[in-house]
């Protein structure tokens, strides 16, 4: 994707894409993903309905009227919020001690449904199921060979969501590396970087000369959105290139901003 779409900029205007679909169902509504891409589709005209097992933890930005209470893993369940949509924005994650147990059966429902009622998905990639060995530069088309039990549980989710898009659904895949955002704590950047009253310290994990890939949320849920009228069949997948830095060029920022940092290392 070359093209940044930003909030003031609608992707699916007639300036960009042509708008198709216009009713979405997005389970996990309340993760940073999945809260994302309702914002831009919403912004753009969407009529947005979010499945949640608590609507009463319903965000401000989204009308009661629009949450179905209901549990991603119950087939019926979301066979009864996907009435009358065309797209699932899949932003559902469990905790991270709990992927072996609840990963895949929070996804099966969803792939489901949308085989079953030739829905449109649009699900967010990871980078798990890569050896960095053997593909330090990852691309739409590299080879998945996972060397840790989370990869492989990807790699199944991907594979599944593949088996979906042969059997009537369309599938969006946007991969990104580690994202910045506002008020997440699942970001891997507020692991690194604190702020201790007045001054900051940003932890390394890596080193030195390591090139870390970073995507700002909102950019990534505009080129998403963007990517929705352009994948109209099939299982499609595109990596969001984002900002490629090092620990010293995080510091330098810091340093042009005249923002004090300490750099430490990190305690794995």
């Amino acid at each position: 994707m070359n093209t940044t779409y930003h909030n003031d900029t609608c992707p699916n205007s007639p300036e960009a894409h042509p708008v198709i679909m216009k009713s979405a169902l997005v389970i996990g509504c309340t993760g940073a993903f999945g809260s994302a891409i309702a914002k831009e589709l919403l912004s753009c005209g969407w009529t947005v309905k979010a499945l949640m097992r608590n609507p009463d933890k319903c965000p401000t930005w989204l009308p009661s009227s629009q949450v179905i209470e209901g549990d991603c893993r119950s087939l019926t369940d979301v066979e009864k919020a996907a009435k009358d949509i065309d797209l699932i924005v899949y932003g559902a994650n469990p905790i991270y001690t709990d992927w072996h147990k609840k990963a895949e059966a929070m996804l099966e429902p969803t792939a489901l449904v949308a085989e079953k009622r030739s829905l449109h998905v649009l699900f967010p990639g990871n980078v798990y199921a890569f050896d960095p060995s053997k593909t330090p530069t990852i691309s739409e088309t590299s080879e998945q060979c996972p060397v840790t039990d989370k990869g492989v549980i990807r790699q199944r989710m991907e594979q599944r969501l593949k088996q979906a898009s042969q059997r009537g659904a369309t599938v969006t895949l946007v991969r990104i590396g580690d994202f910045i955002a506002k008020n997440s704590e699942s970001a891997m950047i507020n692991h690194l970087l604190v702020r201790i009253r007045k001054s900051w310290t940003l932890a390394n994990p890596s080193p030195a000369t390591h090139q870390h890939n970073f995507a700002w949320l909102p950019d990534v849920a505009a080129n998403a959105v963007a990517l929705l009228s352009h994948d109209k069949s099939g299982f499609n997948v595109w990596h969001e290139p984002g900002i490629v830095t090092t620990h010293q060029q995080w510091l330098s920022a810091f340093e042009k901003l005249k923002l004090p940092v300490k750099s430490i290392k990190f305690p794995w």
